[in-house]
């Protein structure tokens, strides 16, 4: 035999422990009651919170997809400044090089 599911919310034995403005404002916090004192059957509300839920997954991807984009521009320009500086150390090593022949074939 199932059982009938317990809602404490609902329960009127509890009700002077409810409204206690501390509780109420961790219950409506959670969402699990609104503002004027309400509660929010979350079994009439599965589809809203299933939408709500898989924005927030949309969000976290898209989140994640820009952090992505911006750690992989962050290594572009750093391998940039990368060859950039390479490409400095290169030519002055042959401007020194070409230095050192003309001194050489000078003497």
């Amino acid at each position: 035999v199932k059982l009938p599911e317990y809602n404490g919310l609902l329960d009127r034995n509890l009700r002077h422990y409810y409204e206690n403005r501390r509780v109420q404002r961790q219950l409506q916090t959670a969402g699990l009651i609104t503002s004027d004192g309400h509660v929010i059957d979350l079994s009439r509300h599965a589809g809203k919170v299933a939408i709500i839920e898989q924005e927030f997954k949309n969000a976290e991807r898209e989140e994640e997809r820009r952090r992505r984009e911006e750690q992989e521009m962050r290594e572009r320009v750093q391998k940039k400044r990368h060859e950039a500086l390479e490409l400095a150390k290169h030519k002055e090593r042959m401007r020194r090089m070409k230095a050192d022949r003309a001194i050489r074939s000078e003497i």
